[in-house]
């Protein structure tokens, strides 16, 4: 007679993988926010101590050449999450584990919101999908990226966005015929209006998700009708109360609009970033959490043709797929080498993921628990010793892919292998062996990021910061401008032009040059990874003027 094989209830699994996951987050979330913060990050360091202050312009480029910052500067984008950044740094003061710690709050709210929406959809009763929507939310190596980064779209834009998601599903189920009250559409607009107010550009994807939305479930007309009532209840809003505060503090109104137009004509459907922003974005999710969002993707799409109901995982699909479109293929960047745009769409996915996993994965025995464990260490060990660091494959404006084919097939092949040895039913297994990869990939690669005395967020690979800035106060007196990255300026507190995709060297060698006489500027700090995939410009400036380098930061002497 054989013994029956103990199976472990969805219940306890999925809220046993929730709590290790979280556990492991938070482990990896806190022994990173006392990283200094670089770049862009720097900046907003500088801004949030300025407003702290009383100081609303803060013109740290010299003379202010540099896109009208002088006018404009710090107001890339509504600066609403910068007031909240300040607002919390006058609380708690100003410091590198402060300003981190702001990312990490948000996050926080966004993974409650996480929580909330998966019980809206699904259910009191179906807690299993709650807690393994946390899994897949907190698992992954871009949720600790964004609890760390000091940025817009990983903090307050993805909690707003979430906020709105809650909003319209909790009021679509509560509706009839999916008639939405007036006091619900004005609650939708004001929701969407606050995201607007929070950056302009990411959330204009909500009225065509709301229009999507109504289109699969057979109501157009109310589709047209509630996006478009929406979308003018929120622009006015944001437009309304934008043009107040540019009013009251003598602001250009046209600023944020001026640079989003700059911005966005420079990435517009170039084939090569789009290559480039998914391996990126593979990785930084980890290569497992990607296959599931095409694999999950895919689900839903079949399951359109079905007679199963177009229920509101579809509204989830369409937000999260939109942002994906949008900044991969319409307008493919990652900003210093960093997907910060595409954060937005790891909530959707984390539940959507959760409800297919759910489907798929039969009750697990303990047998295959206990074995996924021992697999799950043997795959830490042969990562780490095979393939060390992935991220370094990854050049910001270039790949291989040779060496991503490589590294896929070092990823997946014990998967694959895994999945044909242990049962004949693919499908079943090779979802349980995915997920133990997934924890494999995110535990080994969070550890090389929190191990790591380089940069692993922007300017991934990228060290020699604190060296450099000694190097500039030890040799340049306190007024003299000097051409560097802005984290290296900010810290050593010099007055300095902007070395950027944007401006001098990479826009136009002759106003470097012409930057140099005018204001005679004796060094030129260059971070080599911002001229990764500008080689001719980069070789020129170390062919004319003596150099040398500090870790990754090549210092010009350009008085011979």
């Amino acid at each position: 007679m054989k013994m029956k094989t103990k199976k472990i209830p969805w219940q306890i699994l999925s809220k046993l993988l929730a709590y290790i996951s979280v556990v492991l987050y938070l482990i990896f979330v806190i022994s990173g926010l006392n990283k200094p913060p670089v770049k862009d990050e720097a900046i907003f360091m500088k801004v949030v101590d300025g407003l702290n202050k009383g100081i609303l312009y803060l013109d740290i480029y010299r003379g202010g050449e540099d896109f009208n910052l002088k006018e404009c500067y710090p107001i890339w984008h509504i600066p609403t999450w910068l007031l909240l950044l300040t607002a919390y740094t006058r609380i708690f003061g100003l410091s590198f584990i402060s300003i981190r710690s702001f990312a990490f709050l948000f996050n926080i709210f966004s993974l409650v919101l996480v929580y909330l929406i998966t019980k809206e959809l699904f259910g009191k009763r179906n807690m299993a999908l709650a807690y393994l929507s946390i899994f897949f939310y907190t698992i992954t190596p871009f949720a600790v990226s964004g609890s760390l980064l000091i940025e817009n779209d990983n903090t307050v834009l993805n909690f707003v966005l979430l906020s709105f998601v809650f909003l319209f599903i909790w009021i679509v189920k509560k509706s009839k015929d999916l008639r939405l009250k007036n006091k619900y559409l004005l609650g939708l607009g004001l929701m969407f209006g606050l995201s607007l107010l929070v950056k302009e550009t990411t959330p204009i994807l909500l009225p065509p998700v709301v229009l999507s939305y109504y289109i699969l479930k057979g109501k157009f007309k109310l589709g047209i009708v509630y996006s478009i009532v929406i979308a003018l209840i929120g622009i006015f809003i944001m437009l309304s109360i934008w043009y107040v505060a540019t009013t009251v503090y003598n602001l250009d109104f046209n600023c944020i609009f001026k640079w989003q137009a700059s911005v966005s004509s420079t990435f517009f459907l170039k084939p090569l970033y789009i290559l480039n922003i998914l391996q990126i974005l593979s990785f930084r999710l980890s290569p497992a959490f990607f296959v599931l969002i095409h694999t999950t993707s895919l689900f839903f799409f079949f399951k359109l043709f079905s007679k199963h109901k177009r229920d509101e995982c579809y509204f989830l699909l369409i937000y999260g797929l939109l942002v994906l479109i949008l900044y991969t293929i319409i307008l493919p960047s990652a900003p210093y080498g960093y997907p910060r745009y595409h954060y937005v769409l790891l909530a959707p996915f984390s539940i959507l993921i959760a409800y297919w996993v759910s489907g798929v994965i039969r009750p697990i025995k303990l047998k295959q628990c206990l074995l996924g464990v021992v697999i799950l260490f043997l795959l830490i060990i042969y990562y780490t010793s095979l393939l060390k660091d992935p991220f370094t494959i990854t050049p910001r404006l270039g790949y291989n892919l040779g060496d991503v084919a490589l590294v896929s097939a070092i990823y997946f092949a014990p998967v694959i292998l895994l999945s044909f040895i242990f049962n004949k039913k693919y499908q079943n297994h090779l979802a349980f062996y995915v997920v133990v990869l997934l924890l494999a990939t995110s535990i080994y690669i969070n550890g090389i990021h929190i191990l790591a005395t380089f940069d692993t967020i922007y300017d991934y690979g990228s060290y020699g910061l604190e060296e450099t800035v000694k190097f500039v106060k030890n040799n340049v007196s306190p007024d003299e401008t000097i051409i560097s990255p802005p984290d290296v300026a900010i810290y050593s507190n010099q007055p300095f032009f902007s070395v950027s995709r944007h401006h001098m060297i990479v826009k136009n060698f002759t106003a470097f040059e012409d930057t140099i006489l005018k204001y005679n500027v004796r060094y030129a700090i260059i971070d080599e990874y911002i001229l990764a995939g500008l080689p001719n410009q980069l070789n020129y400036a170390i062919e004319k003027y003596p150099n040398f380098k500090i870790g990754t930061f090549i210092v010009l002497n350009t008085t011979h």
